[in-house]
């Protein structure tokens, strides 16, 4: 659950598709920004605005500690981007807010020979807060070396292991083949769940994108009493729906990464578990101008996990454990 302290001011123009999680990285750092940026990050001033006082100030410089100051304006942070392998940082230190800094990203050249050719800037805010974590509940210091040498050892292998081979899939069979033309202004809509057997608990989550708006939209929520993850997604594309009725969206491509519910859905045979929510699923289909359900691999649904399983992590019953 994100933080009850007031969100960080987001800039109607900061665009989440692009900046977060279209980002080439791994999906818990796409993750890891998403909190940077919405202030949900358990940083000093977060927790001074939950009412916790006690050690609440930056480990490194003792200033107050912001998601700003933790990436970019602690003097710690700042030798870090020093040592990083960039033509330039200067725009980047001088960012008013880590919106702009994520826009500013993709502009940064990674200089050679340290055979980086994607993108750097996310893994070195990774480390710079895992070194912050280890100062604070390690009581070990890490050099602003250490923390450079780590994002570059993490990007290589990041890259080296999506250019491992993966085996030919067979093309999907559970969605009706579709030759017509899309609408010009169709929403893509992913949608994933997070499924616990110990808690019978579902953590629901969904992006919903198209050319026209200005960014993302997205959301999250948990569910009690589910009984598997067949249900949890099922669960997860109503919830998609109803967002996307609710943002007026009228032309839909809902995307799920799980083939049997697309092959019930589309097929109209529904498993006496699913039948409520399919029924649900079905009425609010109707409400759209256009409507195609498909299947994605799991790789290409990133986001809607990391925001399904990031709700099921902090659900209360979750946080109490």
């Amino acid at each position: 659950m994100i933080d009850e302290s007031p969100p960080a001011v987001i800039h109607h123009a900061f665009n989440w598709h692009k900046n977060v999680w279209s980002v080439k990285t791994a999906p818990k750092i796409n993750l890891f920004l998403w909190r940077l940026v919405q202030g949900a990050l358990p940083l000093g001033a977060n927790l001074q605005a939950r009412g916790l006082t006690a050690n609440t100030n930056c480990p490194h410089c003792n200033a107050p500690e912001t998601a700003l100051h933790l990436i970019l304006h602690c003097p710690y942070a700042q030798q870090v981007w020093e040592l990083a392998p960039f033509k330039s940082t200067t725009a980047l230190l001088n960012s008013d807010s880590i919106q702009h800094a994520l826009n500013l990203a993709p502009t940064l050249v990674c200089l050679p020979p340290k055979g980086i050719t994607t993108e750097l800037f996310s893994w070195l805010c990774w480390n710079l807060w895992t070194a912050r974590n280890r100062l604070i509940f390690e009581n070990g210091g890490t050099s602003h070396a250490a923390v450079v040498t780590n994002a570059l050892v993490n990007v290589r292998e990041w890259n080296q292991a999506q250019k491992i081979p993966s085996p030919p899939r067979p093309t999907p069979t559970t969605a009706p083949l579709y030759h017509a033309p899309l609408p010009p202004d169709i929403s893509f809509c992913n949608s994933d769940a997070s499924w616990s057997r110990q808690s019978l608990q579902a953590g629901l989550g969904w992006i919903l994108d198209n050319e026209t708006l200005p960014h993302a939209l997205f959301g999250s929520s948990c569910c009690n009493h589910v009984t598997s993850p067949f249900l949890a997604e099922a669960l997860a594309i109503r919830e998609c729906l109803r967002a996307a009725q609710t943002a007026q969206i009228t032309k839909a491509w809902m995307r799920s990464d799980s083939q049997l519910l697309i092959k019930a859905i589309n097929s109209k045979t529904y498993p006496m578990e699913l039948f409520g929510v399919l029924m649900d699923i079905e009425l609010l289909s109707s409400t759209f101008a256009f409507i195609l359900f498909t299947f994605i691999p799991r790789a290409q649904n990133s986001g809607a996990d990391s925001l399904a399983k990031s709700a099921l992590c902090n659900s209360p019953s979750a946080l109490l454990n």
